[in-house]
């Protein structure tokens, strides 16, 4: 761009435009950057009921629910992220203790569900496949219904 033409009206006036950008472009960066902290933080939260230093980890899906609704309340996130990084971690508690309740592995296929229905839903297609396929070894006939809603995901891409 050749400023050479402009005017010094013209010239302040551009100056000001780009001067408010930044200033926005500041703003956003910095509602980002708190929001991944705050992510962050209620990842680690949820770690560490599941998988505690110390002590028998917490595996009432109340207590972790009650949590992922406190997170969504204070961000207002929209981005599904904490519930993926949820169903997440209820399958690396699964391996790592084995057998659950029934109630367990509905409350998964149906936040999987959601994931699946969700706008990010084909964001998240990759992690879901990875979901589906160890839940195979696991559960297979919660698989299964995990995997039809793959596909219906797939479908609509």
């Amino acid at each position: 761009m050749d400023f050479s033409q402009y005017d010094k009206q013209k010239l302040i006036a551009l100056l000001n435009e780009l001067e408010k950008d930044a200033y926005c472009n500041k703003k956003i960066n910095e509602y980002l950057f708190e929001n991944q902290q705050l992510l962050n933080s209620y990842k680690e939260k949820l770690e560490i009921m599941f998988f505690p230093k110390a002590g028998m980890p917490i595996s009432h899906l109340g207590y972790s629910d009650h949590l992922i609704e406190e997170y969504k309340t204070v961000s207002k996130d929209q981005s599904n992220e904490i519930d993926m990084y949820y169903l997440e971690i209820l399958l690396e508690f699964i391996k790592t203790y084995g057998m659950m309740s029934t109630s367990f592995y509905e409350r998964m296929v149906e936040l999987f569900k959601n994931l699946c229905q969700s706008k990010s839903g084909s964001l998240f297609q990759p992690r879901l496949s990875l979901v589906c396929d160890t839940m195979g070894y696991i559960s297979p006939t919660h698989q299964k219904s995990m995997a039809d809603l793959l596909k219906n995901l797939e479908l609509y891409k």
